[in-house]
């Protein structure tokens, strides 16, 4: 059973209790709302799910842009969020319970919103497709493992790995390096399955504790 086939048969399977629709803005933040089970499904058949349309206004630092366009300044109107049920999945690491969907903003008269990164994108996609071609992506994500740290006047520091101790020199491509850190790396393997991700290779980076 996928979610597409039976969007209610899959949540009842996977004991759904909550369902979080995301919408994500410019910047790659995921906002949107949190629904009960119940109420996100009787959203699908209403059509009633709604979103202020401010929400594609916000910062990457949390503040507002500002912006007067299409009268902004005076009211904040609804948008109608509309679930993409193939994008459901069981939320990873929120614990039992939970699942994630995409979901696509649209005026009320059934209008893509202007600043929807997926409408964007599908019109992008659109012209590609217009043209015969087709997109290939391999994105590659570096970051950085860092110790628990909940004073910002401190600078981060690697985190102690296996062996217990921090890294402190350069691995790059070093395997008993990457294997400090197997627990997080499981981790973000079942995470990614969980997603419907599909993760390729891993590696350790020159940085300490980068990957």
């Amino acid at each position: 059973m996928t979610p597409t086939d039976d969007p209610k048969g899959w949540l009842e399977q996977q004991g759904i209790r909550e369902v979080e629709c995301l919408v994500p803005d410019v910047n790659g933040v995921l906002r949107g709302k949190a629904l009960p089970t119940a109420k996100f499904l009787k959203s699908l058949e209403d059509r009633a799910l709604y979103l202020p349309s401010s929400a594609f206004l916000v910062c990457i630092d949390g503040r507002y842009s500002g912006s007067n366009d299409e009268g902004f300044g005076y009211q904040d109107p609804d948008m109608r969020m509309v679930p993409d049920v193939a994008t459901l999945c069981l939320a990873p690491g929120a614990g039992a319970g939970k699942a994630y969907v995409f979901a696509d903003a649209f005026h009320m008269d059934d209008r893509p919103w202007m600043a929807s990164p997926r409408h964007v994108l599908r019109a992008v996609l659109d012209l590609y497709r217009q043209r015969g071609w087709r997109a290939v992506v391999a994105p590659e994500l570096e970051f950085y493992l860092t110790a628990p740290n909940p004073d910002p006047d401190r600078p981060l520091s690697a985190p102690v790995g296996r062996n217990g101790r921090s890294e402190t020199v350069q691995h790059p491509y070093d395997m008993a390096a990457l294997e400090e850190f197997e627990p997080v790396i499981r981790r973000l393997y079942d995470y990614a399955a969980a997603a419907g991700l599909p993760l390729d290779t891993l590696i350790h980076e020159s940085g300490t504790a980068q990957l």
